[in-house]
């Protein structure tokens, strides 16, 4: 009887291990995650990949670790590879059944393929997020949905459009996620630039401004700089436009945002064709174009070959 009664206690005990050691295993993955959303917010994309990499090792299949691992691949602009994790992230959010999950993968595959350039089916992602969002209950997804809608319609010149849908992006934010009302802001800001109206552009601008510089949030402080540049550049202050640009490529440099980069280096060679100063555009422009190469985004890369040879007819 007591040798049967010490099985039985060591069984349990060997339970109650066990148990101990998943709920471990689980409070350990919920602190990375909380780490991977502060590194993220930061711009810190080294230590992004890092964390991701530990919450994988643990739970290979973690939705967060692998959603992640995607934004540290965009960021370096491994889009191969982004590409695999969207699609896998969508097989586990179905195989689940989560509803939020789902809406999460198919927004991350929407931007995928607007960064890619193919805006249809970037519009086919988003629209299927949405059609599912508007069946959750305080689903906190949906503004950010609206704010990727209104970046496909910018992308087409659908200017009016665009700042319909960015309206119901800032309507339908969560208060809890303050700063991606800053990225819908900055978003905003740039589809009044690229229209022409520069007073309500640099209005939305500042407003995103206020709350990455009040958070620290490097990785939006970076696009958000860039952007007031061009603002000042379209006005004519050049040499404050040059500052903010230049301030953002740093910080794109030192965060290792490879596609970030890329952008700037294609901005201050703008800059520098406004300068009437050939050789420094040109310099910017092969370097933003061998980025893009290596991030095989081909639509890009024929952009700036396209708009360096009708430059240099402008100049000879």
């Amino acid at each position: 009887m007591l040798a049967t009664l010490t099985i039985l206690g060591w069984i349990k005990i060997s339970i109650g291990c066990l148990l101990l050691l998943w709920m471990a295993r689980d409070f350990i993955v919920d602190f990375y995650r909380y780490k991977c959303s502060k590194a993220y917010f930061r711009g810190e994309i080294d230590r992004i990949e890092k964390l991701a990499n530990k919450i994988l090792k643990i739970k290979p299949n973690d939705f967060s670790g692998l959603v992640y691992k995607g934004l540290f691949y965009s960021y370096k602009g491994e889009y191969g590879k982004v590409q695999e994790i969207g699609k896998k992230i969508l097989g586990i959010a179905h195989k689940k059944k989560n509803k939020k999950w789902q809406i999460y993968a198919l927004t991350f595959l929407s931007n995928f393929y607007r960064e890619r350039g193919d805006l249809e089916k970037a519009e086919l992602a988003a629209n299927e997020a949405l059609n599912i969002a508007e069946r959750v209950r305080g689903n906190p997804q949906i503004s950010h949905i609206y704010n990727n809608l209104g970046l496909i319609c910018g992308e087409r010149k659908e200017w009016d459009k665009a700042e319909e849908t960015f309206d119901k992006a800032i309507e339908l934010f969560s208060e809890k996620n303050v700063r991606e009302l800053a990225v819908i802001y900055c978003n905003f800001g740039i589809n009044y630039r690229l229209r022409g109206d520069l007073v309500r552009a640099e209005n939305m601008l500042n407003k995103a401004l206020e709350i990455n510089e009040k958070y620290n949030l490097l990785g939006q402080l970076a696009a958000n700089y860039a952007e007031i540049g061009l603002v000042c550049v379209a006005k004519g202050e050049i040499e404050k436009g040059q500052e903010l640009l230049e301030k953002s490529l740093a910080i794109s440099i030192s965060k290792g945002m490879t596609k970030l980069t890329a952008t700037q280096y294609w901005n201050l060679g703008l800059l520098y064709k406004t300068m009437r100063n050939k050789e420094k555009a040109k310099e910017y422009w092969v370097k933003a174009k061998s980025l893009y190469e290596k991030m095989k985004l081909t639509s890009k890369v024929g952009k700036i070959q396209q708009y360096m040879d009708n430059s240099e007819l402008e100049w000879n």
